[in-house]
Parts: C-alpha cells; structure tokens; sequence
C-alpha cells in the first residue's frame, strides 16, 4: 500500500516548478488547505469503499468545501450565492459532493477551534438543509427548478436579525458586483505585438511557452 506522502507526490508528478512547490506550500499551512488541495486523495478513498459508490452517478462539483462557495454576479445583474468553482467536475455518486462538504465543515471548524459538538452540528445541519431542499425542489416543475437561486437578497433575509453579518453581506455582494470579465480581463491581460494575451502568473495561471522556459 502507498504512503500518504508517495499518493501525493505520483498526482502531483506532471506539475511544473514553481507551481508544484507553491503548492506544496500552500498543503503544509494548516490542516484545512491540506483538505482543500487534497481531494484526489478523498476521492480515492471513496471510490474504494463498496458502500460509497452504489448511488446514481450526477455531475458533482467535484470538490466542493466551505470555500468553493461564493458570490458572483450574473448576467442580468443581479448577485448570486452559489457553487464557484468547478474545475474538477466529473461523472460520480450524487453523495460524494455532501460528503466532502460535512467534512470540509468539520476540518475547518477544528482549525478554527470549535468544539467537535459544534462541528458535528455544524455538518449535520448542512446535510439537514441539503435533504429539506433537495425535497422541495423535487415538487418543482422543471422551469421552477431552473430559476430557484439564492440571490442577495434571500441571504439577507436569513440572517436579517444579525446586522454586523448582513453589513458584511451587503460589502461582499458590492465586491462581486465588480467580478465581471469587464473588469478582470484588463488586471490578467497586455496588449502585446498587435493583440490581446493573458499575462503568466505561476501560482495561477501560465501559458504553454512560459511553461517550456521554465
């Protein structure tokens, strides 16, 4: 059987200096990052324990923790808070992703220091939301579905009694409102020999020629 340190290494192989390293650095920080940069790790887990994989298979996130989540604006302006990141989707049992979720809650409320019973209740009651949801969806018409969102405005009415939060809500929703490609583009690219190309950040994003040189 491989090491823990041999499984990441042999997934990491292909990765290029300095973003392998970047990476490595970024795992060692606390216990959550290490979660958050390891999910090949949880997933080969999953895959090899019979009673994980008899549910059907969806389109998963793929890695979905607590910081996957986010706001983002849409087109027809409005904020939404929703799934963010959705680089490593795949073909995989439906629970997978609620799995992965209750134990991002649990690693991350362990780094900050809760107590486990508040952890445990913490992921119980995500996995509670998840169920109560999953039923009302399943008495929508297929339209309904499509447009049932958790847009500014709902997240504020959930936490309408704690003004400090909604305060944060509304500053973080007036970030995303500025998260569009008018506004990042012109920060990730140059106007270079006639066109427009997107500059080489290592820790991000790289082109194939920079990836050659280095």
């Amino acid at each position: 059987m491989k090491t823990l340190e041999e499984r990441i290494k042999e997934f990491h192989a292909s990765r290029q200096e300095p973003t392998r390293e970047i990476k490595y650095k970024l795992m060692a920080d606390n216990e959550f990052t290490f979660f958050r940069a390891t999910c090949h790790l949880f997933y080969e887990d999953l895959a090899n324990h019979p009673a994980l994989k008899q549910g059907p298979n969806v389109w998963v996130c793929g890695d979905l923790h607590l910081e996957n989540f986010g706001s983002y604006r849409a087109f027809n302006g409005l904020v939404y808070f929703d799934i963010n990141d959705f680089d490593e989707t795949l073909p995989a049992p439906f629970e997978w992703d609620i799995k992965r979720l209750a134990a991002s809650i649990v690693v991350a409320g362990r780094y900050k220091e809760f107590s486990e019973k508040e952890n445990k209740k913490a992921a119980f009651e995500a996995g509670m939301s998840y169920t109560k949801k999953m039923r009302e969806i399943s008495l929508m018409r297929q339209l309904e579905v499509w447009y049932n969102r958790i847009d500014e405005q709902a997240v504020i009415n959930l936490f309408m009694n704690d003004k400090e939060l909604v305060k944060r809500i509304k500053t973080i929703s007036e970030k995303a409102k500025q998260r569009t490609h008018e506004f990042v583009f012109p920060k990730i690219s140059a106007f270079e020999n006639n066109k427009m190309r997107i500059l080489d950040n290592p820790a991000h994003i790289s082109s194939i020629e920079y990836r050659k040189k280095n």
